[in-house]
């Protein structure tokens, strides 16, 4: 790692154990454990030091430990004569005999002599305190502090969590070193405190052959951690979010938030980093402390060996190092269709798809799509971005502008561009809490012809604070700065100098969101500090008090994008508040039978809305009236019918109306009940159009016809005798509705339980009931369908316009086991006597009725439910043990004996069989 002599130390981290605390060991769900990963050839050698390897620290957890691409393991101990960086000068001159040097340190090494260790290799550096219940953090110290005594001087502490210098160099057969080789797939670090700017450089090594170096550039974390990979932070379904994150929980560092997740880069927990395959984007890039060597491995699968932390045999493995660089291909088959199917249209508010191909010409991670809406519209562009993969893409448009407005009318056409892109890295910074100057990334390979400095130095972030209330059901853990509202509502925060939480709190960037074009980061860009006018008592301390980073995830990002693909000044967004009304325009209303009916529907498209074509208009005049004609013309404005007239009652036509228009549609019939004239008009907005109030979007008029009845049907119980063998009663409910505008007399009901449980033969029903409070019942009814199928005395029941009333069904039923498992099903036939004879209905299964009833429009011909209603008697069953009984007589019981108990939902109902008595 190559550091501007004014920076700080960023002292590597390496904690074996799980703590919590206030420090915890872990950042966000990462160990501060950092491993370092080398690549040697045979022939070469390695050489190793670390400032924890002399007798001082022999009663501590330190050592130097290697792993073979084999996975076989040398381990050095302190005080053993090798390994030991006690000053700044061994440091800087580094191994003796490598390039000619006396001045540095003896080098543990290992000579890699054998095929089976050629790879590459895993070294770990344990810290003195890797095993201890607690961080011991170093004093902070730049990097070009001398410091005579790695001990004396206190610049490695015997008991610490860290290691301060360390080194791994590659030494060819001349002992010539070899940069470019070392490599980390995290950094956890610690500085010791505040106020101590890391100023480091580190290459990132993209899985698809791009390199960047990332100068830290004054990164101030304390402890933190940084990697790079693909996506940065996502949601629960791992689709990445393109921003930075807040932390939850207590502590300085927090956890993640519930359904937000990132891919660990702790490789042995992350496997999949090893493919590279487009399939698979949990990959985990490469973080080199000097630009890549141009002799690793190329394009080829390389041997390496990981510790299983978990306590498992080591894990032997391959994976990328160098990789041929090829530029993604320009999107193909770019098109747009509303959400309801629409080519090119789309309605407000309601969005739309984009779909694209992606050519199987080259390697593609994501895509960035950009919406353009003219600047004088008042819209803010919008980015959406996602991963991407070879053959056909789909990409979802909410309707909403990049502020989160709805985008209407008023915006014109509008262009989009996508661009396919790889060679992407995320640089997600745990728990850094500023970065005064910013950060400076810049692409080294592949240099692209025409580019300039901005473009290889483009960087692309969203620090946006997203939430408008309601609630932590809609925080999306956007990160709120100091005096932002309203108040962001999670657990955790920050304390600030009086110890009072806040989750508001730091200075944002200047550019808090670089979504769209990005910035160019020559210089430093992406740049956070603490609140203005933070009390600062101790160096450091504002940090941790304030610091826009502090307990936070933030995601810096960039990409090669390739050549656009755009649409331009095609998608049109359209929005009418259609309306419909209607009237009856007959000379004599309500109609006599076979007397003329005339209705008049007016449908607007109202001044200021879109132009539209493809209006719907329904209205299926019910069967109490013969339509004689019908026509449509188009009373004011610009407009069409299609078609313009017909002759049925089923009328259903197609309105091209531009806005500030009116269709008339005029309606000749003939009444074939006497005073019924009910009628329903409907007007439906074409696909892709947004009605914003389609409570006018119907209207009815008119007088139902005279009489209606509904009915349904449900088992309310069904018990098993355990004293009577395969034996079960059955209590059934039935409800009868009159829906009609007048009284209905002779109300009566019919239900056949010999038709229900006659199939398959073999059950036998006995000792049936029925009871109602409402009617009056039939004595003698017992269910064999025979000449008195009645439930109802004959005559005697009635029920106003609007009335319901109910009776129960009780029987027993012997049921053999071969039979028990049939579904049986039945309906109820109800019929009453209205002023123009007879109406009947079939019973619905459970409680819904048939529509309609005074004053209801909706239906003039009521719907009719009649769905069977179904016995189980494998899956439906209560047992009980019940005494024997006569259930018409009562004579082997008193009244009121209770012998049942009905078990109906949460609620326990007594059932009292007897005299036809029902209490619950």
């Amino acid at each position: 790692m190559t550091s501007d002599p004014s920076g700080f130390r960023p002292h590597l981290e390496y904690i074996n154990s799980t703590f919590g605390g206030q420090s915890p060991s872990q950042i966000a769900g990462i160990q501060r454990r950092t491993v370092i990963h080398v690549y040697a050839e045979q022939g070469e050698t390695l050489h190793l030091a670390a400032s924890m390897m002399d007798a001082n620290y022999t009663a501590s957890a330190a050592r130097i430990i290697a792993r073979a691409p084999d996975g076989t393991e040398t381990t050095f101990l302190p005080n053993t004569g090798c390994g030991h960086i006690n000053t700044r000068t061994q440091e800087v001159a580094g191994p003796n005999g490598v390039n000619g040097t006396a001045t540095g340190y003896n080098a543990c090494t290992i000579d890699v002599d054998t095929p089976a260790e050629e790879g590459i290799w895993e070294i770990r550096f344990i810290s003195p305190g890797a095993g201890a219940t607690g961080q011991v953090i170093p004093l902070p110290r730049q990097n070009n502090f001398n410091w005579p005594s790695a001990f004396a001087s206190g610049f490695q502490a015997n008991n610490g969590t860290y290691v301060s210098a360390w080194d791994v160099t590659v030494a060819d057969a001349g002992d010539n070193s070899i940069p470019g080789r070392v490599y980390t797939n995290y950094f956890a670090n610690t500085t010791g405190r505040n106020e101590a700017p890391v100023n480091s450089t580190l290459y990132v090594l993209s899985f698809d052959g791009a390199l960047y170096r990332v100068d830290l550039n004054g990164l101030d974390g304390f402890t933190s951690i940084f990697f790079a990979n693909i996506e940065g932070f996502r949601n629960g379904g791992q689709t990445p979010l393109y921003r930075s994150i807040q932390f939850t929980g207590g502590g300085v560092f927090g956890v993640l938030p519930p359904n937000i997740d990132i891919h660990t880069p702790e490789v042995w927990r992350g496997l999949e980093d090893q493919d590279t395959g487009l399939d698979n984007l949990d990959i985990t890039h490469k973080l080199f402390f000097n630009t890549p060597a141009a002799d690793l491995p190329l394009d080829v699968d390389v041997p390496i060996a990981y510790t299983d932390f978990s306590g498992g045999p080591a894990i032997i493995n391959t994976t990328w190092l160098l990789q041929t660089y090829a530029l993604p291909p320009q999107p193909t088959d770019f098109k747009f269709f509303g959400v309801e199917g629409t080519p090119n249209q789309a309605g407000v508010g309601l969005g739309g798809y984009f779909s694209f191909n992606i050519p199987n010409t080259g390697e593609v991670t994501s895509f960035k799509l950009t919406l353009d809406f003219p600047l004088a519209s008042g819209f803010t562009d919008r980015v959406i971005a996602g991963t991407a993969q070879i053959g056909n893409n789909t990409v979802f448009w909410d309707g909403l502008d990049g502020s989160g407005n709805v985008v209407d009318t008023t915006v014109g056409t509008f262009d989009i561009e996508i661009e396919a892109n790889n060679g992407e890295i995320h640089f997600p910074v745990f728990d850094a809490e500023t970065n005064t100057n910013g950060f400076e990334i810049e692409r080294l390979n592949p240099l692209l012809p025409g580019e300039t400095a901005a473009d290889r130095h483009r960087v692309y972030y969203d620090d946006s604070y997203n939430y408008t209330g309601g609630g932590l059901a809609n925080f999306d853990y956007s990160l709120c700065a100091d005096n932002e509202t309203p108040n962001a509502p999670y657990s955790g925060g920050v304390d600030d100098e009086n110890s009072v939480t806040q989750q508001c709190y730091g200075t944002p960037p200047a550019v808090r969101s670089a979504l769209i074009d990005g910035v160019d980061s020559q210089g430093g860009a992406h740049e956070w500090t603490f609140n203005a006018g933070q009390v600062d008592p101790t160096p450091g301390s504002a940090e941790q008090f304030s610091g826009f980073g502090n307990k936070r995830g933030i995601d810096t990002w960039t990409f090669i994008p390739s050549p656009p693909a755009t649409i331009t000044g095609l998608i049109i967004l359209r929005e009418a508040d259609l309306s419909i009304d209607k009237s009856i325009t007959s000379a004599i209303d309500p109609p006599p039978l076979g007397g003329a009916v005339q209705f008049t529907v007016l449908v607007d498209n109202p001044a200021g809305a879109s132009n539209l074509l493809g209006i719907q208009f329904i209205d299926q005049v019910p069967s109490i009236i013969n339509v004689n004609s019908w026509s449509c013309t188009i009373t004011t404005g610009t407009g069409q019918c299609v078609p313009s007239s017909g002759t049925t009652n089923d009328i259903n036509t197609l309105l091209n109306l531009d806005e500030d228009s009116q269709a008339t549609i005029i309606i000749d019939g003939t009444a074939t009940i006497a005073g019924a004239n009910c009628n329903l008009a409907t007007v439906q907005r074409p696909p892709d159009v947004n009605d914003p109030d389609e409570t006018n979007n119907s209207s009815g008029v008119g007088n139902l016809p005279a009489e209606g009845i509904g009915s349904a049907m449900s088992v309310r119980s069904l018990l098993q005798d355990l004293s009577a063998p395969d034996t079960f009663i059955v209590v059934v409910d039935v409800e009868i509705a009159n829906i009609g505008n007048s009284g209905l007399t002779d109300v009566n009901a019919v239900l056949d339980l010999a038709a229900w449980l006659g199939s398959p033969p073999g059950n036998t029903i006995s000792d049936v009931s029925v009871t109602s409070t409402d009617f009056t019942v039939n004595a003698s009814y017992d269910g064999d369908g025979g000449s008195d199928p009645a439930l109802l005395e004959t005559t005697g029941n009635t029920l106003a316009a609007g009335e319901n009333g109910s009776l129960q069904v009780t029987f027993r039923v012997n049921v053999p086991p071969a039979n028990q498992g049939n579904i049986y099903q039945q309906t109820a036939s109800v019929s009453g006597d209205g002023p123009n004879g007879l109406v009947t209905d079939l019973s619905n299964n459970g409680s819904i009725l048939d529509t309609g009833g005074p004053g209801d429009l909706t239906s003039c011909d009521p719907q009719q439910y009649s769905d069977p209603t179904p016995l189980n008697f494998s899956t439906d069953v209560t047992s009980v043990t019940l005494a024997s009984f006569d259930a018409r007589s009562g004579a082997s019981l008193p009244l009121g004996v209770v012998f049942g108990v009905l078990v109906l939902g949460a609620l326990a109902t007594a059932v009292w069989f007897g005299r036809g008595r029902r209490t619950s």
